[in-house]
């Protein structure tokens, strides 16, 4: 049986109503479609919007002035205390050898440390007791600075990313 004699077995109108329903379904995939792209094009559009930035963290040395001004600073919160700059560590050190200067001595080195705003601060050397050589509290701290910057940042585009062609 041929094509021909099976739609005159079923009739033209029967034919009609086949051809129908095929465009019908055709249709209606091809609108399913069209909403998913619309959906995934939004959907897309939203994650390179939320996309967070890159961010960069840098550990800069702290300079020598800086270093001088926090010895000054902190020799004039507390005048019995031997503070300087050493220019071969490259850091700070405060130092006392009487036990009744133990106390200031614990408090200058928390007033060093909050002297310098995001600095992070590593002990080079310590020494408290009887067996320091010289003086019998002894501390040489150094600093590097947090430095944070933002390396990569793209403009938020409001609208949808254009179809590839």
């Amino acid at each position: 049986m041929s094509f021909m004699e099976s739609i005159a077995k079923v009739g033209a109108s029967g034919a009609t109503m086949i051809v129908w329903g095929l465009t019908t379904v055709l249709i209606l995939g091809s609108v399913n479609e069209a909403r998913l792209l619309v959906t995934s094009r939004q959907s897309l559009a939203l994650a390179v919007a939320s996309e967070p930035p890159a961010i960069e963290v840098k550990d800069v040395q702290v300079s020598e002035p800086e270093y001088k001004k926090v010895a000054e600073m902190v020799k004039q919160m507390h005048p019995q205390l031997k503070l300087s700059y050493d220019v071969a560590g490259k850091g700070i050190v405060t130092e006392t050898s009487d036990l009744g200067g133990y106390y200031e001595w614990l408090i200058s080195i928390y007033d060093i440390m909050t002297a310098i705003p995001n600095a992070r601060w590593s002990t080079i050397f310590l020494c408290a007791g009887e067996g320091c050589q010289g003086s019998k509290y002894k501390i040489i701290m150094s600093a590097v600075r947090r430095e944070v910057s933002v390396v990569d940042t793209k403009p938020i585009d409001a609208k949808p990313p254009e179809p590839a062609k």
